[in-house]
C-alpha cells in the first residue's frame, strides 16, 4: 500500500484579500517576540502564526463592525422613512398599542451581528492559543484557557521555585485582564454557544411612542449586553487583547531565550 505524499501548505496573505487594519497593534505584539527563534523553531513559529492570525482576524472584525455601524447610522433617514410608511398603514392601532406597551424597534443588521459573534469566538480561540504557547515555552500540558483562565492560574502555581517571579507576574497579568475584559468576553461567547445569540445585544434601536415620524437623533446607539456602546466595547476588546498578548508573549519568549 502506497503512502500518501506529504503536502506542505504555504499561506500567502495578499492585501487585496486581507486589507490591513490597526497595523500598529500587530507590531505591538510582534515586537516583543524573537524573529530568529520563530524561524529556527518550527513549533514556536507555527504557534506564533496561530496567535498573530487570530489577532489579525479580530482586527478585521472590529474594523468591519465600526464601518457597518457607521453605515447604518448614515442610512437612518431612509430607514426611518420606511418605518413611518409602515406605521402609517394603521396609525390608530399603532397609537393604541404604543400607549399600552413599551415598544422598541431594533434595526437588526446581520452583518454587525456576524462580526460581533466572530470577534467573540476569535477572542476565546486566541486565549486558548496563548495557553498552548505557554505550554510550549514552559514544557507544560495546558491546552486551553478554560474556566476563564483558572486552569492556567493553577498551573502557574506549579512551575517551581525557578520560575516563582515569572509565575507571579503572569498570574497578575491574567487577573488584571480577567477583571477588565476576559471574563465578560468569555461570558458573551458562552452565551452565543448555549443560546445561539447575545440576547441583550442591540443594533441601532428606536424606542417607539404614539408617533409615527422619527428623526435620526431619536435612535439609540448599538449596545452590548452591559449597555456599553458596541463601537466602544469592540475597540476596547481589540486593544486589550493585543496588549495582553504582547505581555504574555514577552514572558514566553523570555523563557525561550533562557533555554537557548
Amino acid at each position: 500500500m502506497c503512502e500518501e505524499e506529504t503536502t506542505y501548505l504555504g499561506q500567502w496573505f495578499h492585501p487585496v484579500l486581507n486589507p490591513p487594519a490597526f497595523e500598529h497593534l500587530a507590531r505591538q505584539v510582534s515586537d516583543v517576540t524573537d524573529l530568529e527563534t520563530r524561524r529556527k523553531n518550527h513549533r514556536v513559529g507555527n504557534q506564533f502564526h496561530d496567535v498573530s492570525s487570530k489577532l489579525e482576524i479580530s482586527r478585521f472584525h472590529v474594523k468591519s463592525i465600526m464601518d457597518r455601524v457607521s453605515f447604518g447610522r448614515d442610512n437612518l433617514p431612509a430607514m426611518l422613512a420606511d418605518l413611518a410608511a409602515d406605521l402609517e398603514t394603521n396609525p390608530d392601532q399603532h397609537r393604541r398599542v404604543a400607549t399600552e406597551k413599551t415598544l422598541v424597534v431594533e434595526f437588526r443588521d446581520h452583518v454587525v451581528v456576524a462580526h460581533i459573534e466572530g470577534l467573540l469566538t476569535q477572542t476565546k480561540c486566541l486565549l486558548d492559543s496563548l495557553a498552548q504557547f505557554y505550554s510550549i515555552a514552559f514544557r507544560r500540558s495546558v491546552k486551553t484557557f478554560s474556566d476563564k483562565g483558572k486552569n492556567v492560574l493553577k498551573d502557574l502555581q506549579n512551575l517551581g521555585a525557578k520560575h516563582t517571579e515569572t509565575a507571579t507576574n503572569m498570574a497578575a497579568l491574567i487577573n488584571e485582564a480577567k477583571n477588565s475584559w476576559i471574563d465578560d468576553a468569555i461570558e458573551y461567547r458562552d452565551e452565543l454557544v448555549h443560546f445561539g445569540q447575545l440576547r441583550q445585544f442591540r443594533c441601532l434601536y428606536l424606542p417607539l411612542t404614539a408617533a409615527t415620524q422619527y428623526r435620526p437623533e431619536d435612535v439609540s446607539e448599538s449596545i452590548m449586553p452591559n449597555k456599553q456602546p458596541t463601537e466602544e466595547y469592540v475597540e476596547m476588546l481589540l486593544h486589550q487583547s493585543h496588549g495582553f498578548s504582547a505581555g504574555w508573549l514577552r514572558f514566553v519568549f523570555g523563557e525561550l531565550r533562557n533555554q537557548s
